[in-house]
C-alpha cells in the first residue's frame, strides 16, 4: 500500500510522473505475483489464507480471485 501511495502523491512535475509510474508498475506487479503464488496454494499452507490474501491481492489487479484462479489451472 506504501507503493501505492508513493505513486500516486509522485505526479508533480516530469521527473516524479515517470517515477510515479514506475513505482506504480513495481506495486502492480508485486501484488499479481502475490495473487498468482496464491492461486497455486504457495503462500500459506492452509487453503483459507491464500484464499484471503489472494482476494485483498486481487483488488489491486483489477480481477476477481477465484475465476483468475479457476482459468489459469486450466
Amino acid at each position: 500500500l506504501g507503493l501505492a501511495c508513493a505513486g500516486l502523491y509522485g505526479f508533480a512535475g516530469t521527473a516524479g510522473h515517470w517515477a510515479a509510474q514506475f513505482v506504480l508498475a513495481v506495486f502492480y506487479f508485486h501484488n499479481f505475483a502475490i495473487l498468482h503464488e496464491c492461486g497455486h496454494g504457495a503462500v500459506h499452507r492452509s487453503g483459507t489464507v491464500n484464499a484471503v490474501i489472494g482476494h485483498y491481492a486481487s483488488l489491486f489487479c483489477f480481477m476477481p480471485y477465484y475465476s483468475w484462479k479457476f482459468i489459469h489451472h486450466e
